[in-house]
């Protein structure tokens, strides 16, 4: 019979890894390629490898975070604090930072601090270039400070009040550092000598526990990057206990002597980052308390009234009065009440919010005030300004902010609307179940909150009363939830999440279903994955939803509809023990945190500023005998690539074609060779080898394996143990051996294999590929390429086609 065209692969259509080897769809890759990421408008691509942020080796100042997720303008995260990493980190509007849950709040990651000592050093004396000279000054590398001026002028290299980060270089010594990447590698500021001695402000990290905590004033490093506070306090403030109140005999000498009736007295805290020290002549107050307990009963004869205030909480800084009209004595309305100095001078303002500075300053904590009950200010006692109960997540909607997983973790406190420190014991939503997780960064007036079983919205819908909590719950999803708060993300419209016991599903808020569809192309490739070790985000530079487990990684594109193929750590130059910890999106790129032996390090995914090669691989899916009788013959296979790197230029890589028949594995993953301890032998720890192996052909891949650059071995195997197989060479028979040492190998297994030089930075054909097989009654085919970096910076090179030419055997029939 005469040779023909028999089948066409053109690797466009997208990853797809059926259940049955004989059902996926002509013109996708299959079980076994990695590497290419389908992007919009056909263009396949390879990956482009991590970028790393920063590291430091044993340091919880390492850019690597626990959990991660936007925050702000930027992205965010929780590093691990005693094995620990949940919860929730949220910017508002005003720049104040909230967390809730266990371990350490980061910023693009630099580990959040806040203020906590200083210490001083002479701008002259005590600097010699980069160092700074401080005795015994207890930072380490990655702290963070700010610096102002105690006398004279600040270094002129440095700018008061600007965040800088530490280069330890001993004890005694350090270095101010601009950014993050600098102080790891030790490269500070040189400093020019100033006259002035200049005050340090040092931080410690902030430390996350299960009640709601707030850092504001923040401090930004030479990139506008919020990253220190200078204060930090548990959300709300207690109520302090009732005032002790008495009639001074004599009145004070500037007062008139205006109460003259019963009356009685309240007292709250209150919280002014903004005004600290200042007495306040309006009724504002950012963060306040529940009114304390009524005081005595007081019964002046045109006299005035002294207040005696307790001891100021350490985040507290002024205090607010309230007092009933006159001859209500302790049962009336008490009202808001302002402070003078004096009762005669009617230009003065009233102050309604006591500065504790002032409060301080007086005699044994003691005010004396005088006014008529045309003075009170009409603004009663406040009663509903509590903190909130611990929880577990945290959410800003609109003009509240919600407590998730209070009490028994289904409850959510829902604060009043525009103080978001202050809850409402009776605005309270119930959940079925205790809360899982919520998506922070919901645009509007909604949020969506997931519980193990089931996924709800929550609504902000303004103030609905004293009695009624300003924000609905509904529910989305009644019967399927998240079990893990990194198991599901929100990008481009859409929310997708991994489903524990389901797999990859997206989510119809609006429409309240789940589409399990989504994820059936994968659906074999994930079967394996836990929902504990299953970490999801999107994309924004490639449209794609990112799903990562352990070292591998798998996306979906919106733009083109399209899974790509699998991405390794290994295969992107990684150890074979590192693992994703967890991803989120953040200005216009993904970040993933890697987790190498407990050492966090965040990177760039999908980014070529650190990658020069990136192999891909691309495995057809299986053909059959479409006619009966025998299998086919196939004789010839033709091939067209694009090669990376410049044109002509770079030192090309071999490429590899495999044949595959039968359905025979066509790939392994996790084999190691070595150079010196059994060097022709492969292994595999999962015991996958048999006596099937012997006679298969295959290439290995690693690191100068076949000597120096020279990133493969071609071999023929045999088999000795489930452990392992030797090798021999194709050609001669002679024992085949290491020459290097290389584990997590990836390894093409098949009939035969051919390899040719390309030519860089060119799209190129490959003929004259004559294989000589028969009866292949199922046939796949392969490409491996060693894609390279070019002129334009990125890592280039795919496999558009390849063509499989010979003979379809069929059976001949007698009729009789």
């Amino acid at each position: 019979m005469r040779r023909q065209l028999i089948s066409r692969f053109s690797f466009d259509a997208g990853y797809t890894d059926s259940r049955n080897p004989l059902a996926d769809p002509t013109g996708t890759t299959s079980e076994g390629s990695f590497g290419i990421l389908r992007l919009g408008e056909g263009y396949n691509r390879p990956f482009q490898g991590y970028h790393s942020k920063g590291t430091l080796a044993s340091s919880s100042k390492s850019t690597g975070s626990g959990l991660m997720f936007p925050l702000g303008s930027t992205w965010g995260g929780i590093k691990f604090n005693s094995g620990s990493a949940t919860g929730s980190v949220v910017e508002d509007s005003s720049s104040q930072l909230y967390y809730i849950g266990a371990g350490k709040p980061s910023r693009e990651g630099v580990t959040i601090q806040v203020e906590s000592s200083t210490f001083t050093y002479n701008a002259t004396s005590d600097v010699s270039g980069t160092d700074v000279t401080a005795a015994a000054h207890g930072m380490v590398t990655g702290d963070i400070v700010y610096c102002t001026v105690s006398s004279g002028v600040i270094n002129p290299e440095l700018t008061a009040s600007r965040a800088y980060y530490i280069y330890r270089v001993d004890a005694n010594t350090f270095r101010f550092c601009t950014t993050l990447a600098n102080a790891f590698a030790g490269t500070g500021i040189s400093l020019t000598d100033a006259v002035g001695v200049i005050t340090v402000h040092k931080g410690t990290d902030i430390t996350m526990n299960a009640g709601l905590q707030v850092a504001s004033n923040p401090i930004t490093d030479t990139a506008g990057l919020a990253v220190f506070y200078q204060d930090d306090a548990a959300v709300g403030m207690a109520a302090p206990d009732a005032p002790e109140v008495a009639v001074p005999t004599p009145i004070g000498t500037a007062y008139v002597g205006l109460i003259n009736q019963s009356i009685s007295f309240k007292i709250a805290r209150m919280r002014d980052r903004d005004n600290e020290t200042t007495d306040l002549t309006t009724i504002q107050a950012p963060v306040k308390s529940v009114a304390s307990a009524t005081s005595a009963v007081l019964v002046p004869q045109n006299a005035t009234v002294r207040v005696t205030f307790p001891a100021a909480t350490s985040t507290q800084t002024h205090w607010a009065v309230f007092a009933t009209k006159q001859d209500f004595g302790g049962v009336g309305v008490h009202y808001r009440v302002g402070y003078r100095t004096q009762s005669t001078d009617s230009n003065s303002d009233w102050i309604y919010g006591i500065s504790e500075t002032t409060v301080a300053a007086s005699a044994t904590r003691t005010l004396e005030f005088d006014f008529r009950d045309a003075d009170l200010y009409p603004e009663e006692a406040w009663i509903y300004d509590y903190a909130p109960p611990d929880g577990t997540h945290y959410v800003s909607i609109d003009a509240v902010g919600v407590v998730l997983g209070c009490y028994d973790g289904t409850i959510g406190a829902v604060s009043l609307p525009n103080y978001k420190e202050s809850y409402n014991p009776r605005h309270i939503i119930t959940f079925p179940e205790p809360v899982t997780g919520v998506l922070q960064r919901m645009m509007g007036e909604v949020a969506v909150v997931a519980c193990r079983q089931s996924i709800h919205t929550l609504q902000y819908v303004g103030f609905r009363g004293d009695d009624t909590p300003s924000c609905i719950l509904e529910t989305a999803i009644p019967d399927v939830g998240i079990k893990r708060e990194y198991n599901w993300a929100y990008g481009a419209g859409q929310i997708v999440a991994w489903i524990d016991g389901a797999g990859i599903a997206l989510i119809d808020i609006g429409g309240k279903s789940i589409e399990y569809e989504f994820g059936r192309e994968v659906a074999k490739f994930t079967r394996s994955w836990t929902a504990d070790n299953v970490k999801v985000a999107f994309d924004p530079k490639s449209r794609s939803f990112v799903f990562g487990h352990q070292n591998v990684s798998i996306s979906y594109c919106v733009e083109s509809g399209a899974w790509a193929d699998p991405v390794y750590l290994t295969d992107c130059g990684f150890g074979s023990a590192v693992t994703i910890q967890s991803m989120t999106a953040g200005q216009g790129e993904m970040i993933v945190s890697l987790n190498d032996s407990s050492n966090y390090t965040a990177y760039s995914y999908d980014n070529a500023s650190s990658t020069t090669r990136m192999p891909i691989c691309q495995i057809s899916p299986w053909t059959i005998q479409q006619s009966g009788g025998r299998g086919n013959g196939i004789y010839e296979i033709a091939v067209a690539t694009r090669q990376g790197g410049t044109i002509n230029s770079t030192t090309p890589e071999t490429v590899v074609f495999g044949l595959h028949s039968n359905l025979f594995a066509t790939y392994l993953r996790g084999n190691s060779v070595h150079n010196v301890t059994n060097p022709t032998r492969i292994t595999n720890a999962a015991g996958v080898f048999t006596s099937a192996w012997t006679g298969k052909r295959a290439v290995i891949f690693g690191t100068d394996i076949g000597g120096v650059g020279i990133h493969y071995l071609y071999v023929v195997l045999t088999y000795g143990a489930s452990t392992y197989v030797t090798m021999t060479s194709p050609m001669t028979g002679n024992a085949v051996s290491a020459q290097a040492v290389a584990t997590g190998c990836f390894m093409l297994v098949g009939e035969t294999f051919f390899t040719a030089t390309p030519v860089t930075g060119r799209d190129q054909h490959y003929y004259a590929l004559y294989p000589n097989l028969q009866d292949a009654r199922s046939f796949a085919v392969s490409a491996y390429l060693p894609c390279l970096k070019g002129s334009e910076t990125v890592i280039d090179g795919a496999v558009f086609q390849m063509d499989v030419f010979g003979t379809n055997w069929q059976t001949g029939t007698v009729n009789k």
